[in-house]
């Protein structure tokens, strides 16, 4: 069954809105007449076929591609301070720009002006305008960004076209199991998770830090993957031994301000083996997660990958910098210069067989 991209409640039916300018009841759900496939109502202020969808539950508005194509639920989960916002900024300019161009392939905005402004204003203006990083996400009701990922003609074994939406998160929303109850309502319904660790939530390189009084997110990620896990279990009605089924990827952000304790030989270190051709390398993505396990294991995180490990059925370790150096005092940032940005989603869209790999 579909559901609303926002509120996530089922759409057994929806309202239409009139969406002619200058309509006094442009964008008002019309009364009681609800759609379920039948012919569309008019407008009774302005006689008009009324064409615009509207969520019963949140007033969320509905694009047709968004009711019709099939749609990949992405969640963004992370503590405060972890980076989410500037990651999903790159992670989509990325996905727009080097990933389509690779695929002979479009990002298209299914939620038109809706998806199109809210990324403009909250992601990307910030980041690639103004030069600085997103300020903390302060709100706790958050828009999904809502696309069509639609593939070319070039190749037709390359992809298949599929409606992705992101889920960014806020926080302080996380930080405790009735919030995340609260706010997360629709995490079981995920397609994938990416989740998010800041360097210095690991305790080895938090003491290294504090030592040089550089600053530390004293946020625990184990608790938020336990919290998370919770979450999945109940809202999937799992018992027992039985693993969670949504492919998550663990990575490991901020991987630039970790290159002095990286091997000389460290894999994660090279550029990503997942963009010189439309297909997704599995001995990349494969030397990547052992490596990243290893890491996390010497700097005081391995429970929580043996958590990972036992929980879930899909995963995969993986290490990356959104925006290529450290920001500024003033978190200005001169040049954004991604590194393996993009793996995590290449990844997610192989395990759901959108992608090929070799």
């Amino acid at each position: 069954m579909k559901s609303c991209p926002k509120c996530l409640s089922p759409l057994e039916n929806y309202r239409y809105a009139c969406k002619s300018l200058g309509c006094g009841k442009a964008g008002i759900p019309a009364g009681e007449q609800e759609g379920d496939g039948q012919d569309k109502p008019a407008c009774e202020e302005c006689g008009q076929v009324m064409t615009l969808r509207i969520c019963p539950q949140c007033g969320f508005e509905l694009e047709e591609e968004e009711m019709t194509r099939s749609q990949m639920r992405i969640f963004l989960l992370g503590s405060e301070g972890s980076g989410k916002s500037n990651f999903l900024a790159v992670l989509i300019d990325q996905l727009k720009g080097e990933m389509c161009k690779l695929y002979d392939a479009t990002l298209y905005p299914t939620g038109g002006d809706r998806t199109m402004d809210y990324y403009e204003r909250e992601y990307r203006r910030p980041l690639y305008e103004q030069g600085v990083c997103i300020p903390t996400t302060a709100q706790e009701d958050l828009n999904p960004l809502t696309y069509s990922l639609i593939f070319g003609d070039k190749d037709s074994e390359v992809g298949k076209s599929v409606g992705l939406t992101f889920y960014d998160s806020c926080g302080k929303n996380l930080e405790s199991q009735q919030k995340m109850s609260a706010h997360s309502k629709g995490l079981s319904t995920a397609r994938g998770i990416i989740f998010l660790i800041e360097p210095s939530q690991l305790p080895q390189i938090r003491e290294v830090r504090k030592a040089k009084k550089q600053p530390v997110l004293d946020a625990n990620p184990q608790a938020l993957l336990l919290r998370t896990v919770h979450l999945l279990r109940t809202g999937l009605s799992l018992e027992g031994n039985e693993k969670i089924g949504i492919p998550i990827a663990v990575c490991l952000t901020k991987l630039d301000t970790l290159y002095p304790h990286l091997d000389p030989a460290s894999f994660i270190g090279d550029p990503s083996r997942n963009l010189r051709k439309p297909m997704l390398s599995g001995s990349d993505i494969s030397s990547c997660n052992m490596e990243v396990m290893a890491l996390l294991e010497s700097w005081g995180a391995g429970e929580l990958v043996r958590h990972v490990q036992s929980q879930f059925a899909d995963y995969s370790f993986f290490g990356l910098s959104a925006l290529g150096a450290s920001p500024g005092p003033q978190n200005e940032i001169e040049r954004i210069s991604p590194h393996r940005a993009l793996d995590p989603l290449l990844w997610l869209l192989w395990r759901h067989k959108i992608l090929k790999s070799g």
